[in-house]
């Protein structure tokens, strides 16, 4: 037969096509939406404020949901600054989906296809097959997981340090292996970021493992150089870093209780997932899975098997190697139920770090989905090759076998997608208002408001109110209040308007004006079987906005927007959240205080940035002690320019600063982000620049070597 498939020898022609495949599971996944799950900052939208609240939180770790101000750190910068980039683009999820399939797919794909050493049809398929898998496994945390670190360790940390640590150690010259070693330093940071503090002893396995397994071939080889630089700064590193590694692993181990309660945690948790489902990739803890799922997945471990009977693959160590992976992550979930049980205790109680897989179900996950996609790709691969010369009906078994391994256990995930949301008009149309009326200078109270989820039907998790709205979001509950003390008089709040006590308005006129309240939002379509909130058990809407009204009445409140999701209420209490008096208050004196306004003058102020606030002070307080209340909720790292301070203390999670103006303008500054950015330098240090001064100085002595005419076998 003259026919040829040739299409797959085009230039990159296979990196196209697994383009084209990721891009249309980013629309699956996202189906042109947005993905929140709860408890999960990830929410790329395309929008200004998203956008801003994004980029304050990668430089000064600004968490507008707990108001919290928590300093620059590496960690913080590289999960939050690509959501900021992404959202100033359209369809911000779906191509950040994209970004982060591609980035682990394609390294994936590579890893698999230079493995294999060929540039075979059968070899593409395989290589494209596995970084599918890689994607829509059941074991792989999930571009819409609910963890930041399963998503940035699944799609980056995990693949990229597979890929560069094999591409540093069989590179052809040391001089190429160096290139790859200053990858594999930003691979190992993204590791001890999101991996390390989490997922310790899977990190310590998978890198042990791999680094083992080729520097054991390197040494053969006589390349002792590339194991001599990695050692030595594996070795620097940890001298430098020794108090914090220590400190991780006495968090694991200085609590015996602890570490008994995790040893039984584990042996229950393994009872629930025997190794019969952990190499399929299922895990039972929360139920079986439905029976097509169930039964699909059988064939997942024949597709294993098929790298021991392929010729080629059984004689091609690095195969056999993520085949051992395969065992030993199945394995982390099940050991309890394997003979040696008793060895098994004992060698949790001696070495308490594996305390971190009491939750293995979690915990190993992405690990385990990771050396799948590997095994499934060669696995792929030798049952192509078996079936090459086989017969038709061979031929046609072998397809319907990968088609049902790989893509039938994913069929819920395709059909129905991520867990997406679509954010409704309704909600844009009451922040744009909002925003278009106000300045940062200003609070907005949202009822009711949710510990930790919301009862809107189109999302879940923490409000999204505090990414959209440019003001300063004061939110209710345990998640949001900055003290105890300040959730218990936010709670009193809530239930008075809720309740529509008239014998409360001075408490709620107070209230609103301590803290500068320019706004309140009514969720209209909030459920009727009792928030988790501070609002009275047993809440309804109908009564929130009774007792709404009640206060309209009132004059404190005034409808100014209605729509069929929300109703906007403003405040007619003008305030400031920089107050100056003469004494200092308990918070419980002035909500009850029968003239506030008499006692603390609100002080103008205007917002420059998260840690910087410029205050123009009354000329009757210059050179007069006095007390000035800042209400932004966070209360490390101030400083006062323009006032000779005297004292200044956290008050009820604020800012109480004792002080005397100079002159008519303060500026408040926050140093926390500065000393954090200072504490970085460390890592940096350890991640970056000593690596990269060993590696340097080992091309020097090479180059030297080639000059003197001795062998570089050994690099």
């Amino acid at each position: 037969m003259e026919f040829k498939i040739t299409w797959y020898r085009f230039k990159h022609a296979d990196i196209l096509i697994l383009f084209l495949i990721d891009l249309l599971l980013s629309i699956d996944f996202s189906r042109l939406g947005n993905v929140y799950t709860i408890d999960d900052n990830i929410f790329p939208y395309y929008n200004t404020q998203v956008a801003y609240k994004y980029l304050i939180m990668s430089i000064y770790g600004y968490n507008p949901w707990t108001g919290q101000l928590g300093g620059f750190s590496l960690s913080n910068f590289l999960v939050n600054y690509p959501v900021y980039l992404f959202s100033n683009i359209p369809f911000s999820y779906t191509f950040y989906s994209l970004f982060m399939i591609f980035i682990g797919s394609i390294l994936v794909y590579l890893t698999i296809k230079e493995i294999l050493r060929e540039n075979s049809l059968p070899a593409i398929l395989a290589s494209l097959i596995g970084s599918i898998f890689f994607i829509i496994n059941l074991s792989s945390g999930g571009i819409y997981s609910t963890t930041l670190e399963a998503i940035y360790l699944y799609y980056l940390a995990l693949p990229a340090s597979i890929f560069v640590i094999r591409k540093y150690f069989t590179s052809d010259n040391f001089s190429s292996s160096l290139i790859y070693f200053f990858f594999l330093i930003i691979t190992m940071a993204l590791l001890y970021y999101y991996a390390i503090p989490v997922y310790a002893l899977s990190t310590f396995v998978l890198l042990f493992s791999i680094i083992l397994f080729y520097s054991i071939r390197s040494l053969i080889d006589r390349k002792v150089g590339r194991v001599l630089l990695l050692l030595l700064s594996i070795i620097g590193f940890i001298l430098i870093r020794m108090s914090r590694l220590l400190a991780i692993y006495s968090s694991f181990s200085q609590d015996k209780s602890f570490i008994e309660i995790s040893f039984y945690y584990w042996v229950t948790n393994s009872y629930g997932s025997p190794l019969y489902l952990t190499l399929r990739g299922i895990n039972a803890n929360f139920g079986l899975p439905p029976l097509y799922i169930y039964l699909s997945t059988l064939f997942i471990p024949i597709l294993y098997l098929f790298i021991l009977f392929n010729k080629k693959t059984r004689r091609n160590g690095e195969t056999l190697l993520f085949l051992f992976l395969i065992l030993i992550f199945a394995f982390l979930y099940s050991m309890p139920n394997v003979p040696f049980s008793s060895f098994w205790e004992k060698l949790f109680f001696e070495f308490p770090i594996m305390t971190d897989i009491r939750t293995q179900y979690v915990l190993v996950a992405p690990f385990l989905g990771s050396v799948m996609s590997y095994g499934v790709g060669f696995g792929v691969y030798a049952i192509l090759e078996e079936i090459k010369r086989r017969r038709i009906y061979l031929k046609a078994l072998a397809v319907i076998l990968i088609i049902v391994a790989v893509f039938l256990p994913a069929g819920n995930v395709l059909v129905n997608g991520g867990n997406y949301i679509i954010v409704p008009y309704q909600f844009l149309k009451v922040v744009n208002f909002i925003n278009d009326n106000s300045n940062y200078n200003s609070s907005v109270i949202v009822f009711p408001i949710f510990p930790t989820e919301n009862s809107e039907i189109w999302y879940h998790g923490p409000s999204l109110f505090p990414l959209f709205l440019k003001p300063y979001v004061i939110l209710g509950g345990g998640y949001y209040s900055p003290s105890p003390t300040a959730m218990g008089e936010i709670a009193t709040f809530y239930n008075y308007i809720y309740l529509g006590n008239s014998n409360a308005t001075r408490y709620v006129s107070n209230f609103i004006y301590l803290f500068n309240i320019h706004y309140i939002i009514v969720e209209k379509t909030a459920a009727g079987f009792g928030p988790l909130g501070p609002c009275p058990s047993g809440f309804n809407v109908n009564q929130l906005e009774n007792g709404t009204e009640t206060y309209e009445k009132l004059g404190l409140l005034k409808l100014v927007y209605n729509n069929s999701l929300y109703e906007v209420l403003k405040t007619n209490v003008s305030s400031s959240l920089v107050f100056i008096g003469f004494e200092n208050y308990t918070i419980q004196n002035l909500l009850n205080s029968t003239d506030l306004s008499a006692i603390l003058t609100p002080a103008d102020i205007k917002y420059i940035s998260p840690i910087e606030y410029m205050v123009n002070v009354n000329s009757a307080f210059i050179n007069n002690t006095v007390y000035l209340y800042f209400t932004i909720p966070y209360s490390q790292g101030w400083e006062v320019r323009g006032a000779e301070v005297y004292n200044y203390s956290d008050w009820y999670g604020y800012t109480l600063f004792k002080l005397k103006p100079i002159n008519n303008t303060l500026i408040l500054y926050n140093s926390l982000p500065n000393s954090t950015f200072s504490a970085q330098k460390t890592d940096i240090v350890g991640l970056f620049v000593l690596p990269s001064i060993i590696g340097t100085m080992l091309l020097i002595l090479n180059r030297k070597f080639k000059v003197l005419k001795i062998s570089n076998k050994y690099l």
